[in-house]
């Protein structure tokens, strides 16, 4: 009888740990997809073509790290 109930309780225990990933991997994935829209809120994207970016130059002197 005593094995019975720690395998029960074994079975039990694995149940509740899988249970509590699965959620805790579902909620850090919809917290990481919040702060993704969150970020990119404030881009705009526009359709480029190569001409528009045939003329560019950067002077990377000129950019502060």
């Amino acid at each position: 009888m005593n094995v019975q109930l720690a395998t029960l309780a074994q079975a039990s225990v694995l149940q509740l740990r899988e249970a509590i990933r699965r959620v805790t991997s579902a909620h850090a994935h919809t917290a990481e997809e919040q702060l993704q829209d969150e970020f990119l809120a404030g881009v705009e994207a526009t359709d480029a073509s190569w001409d528009d970016w045939q003329e560019t130059s950067f002077d990377v002197r000129k950019f502060d790290v």
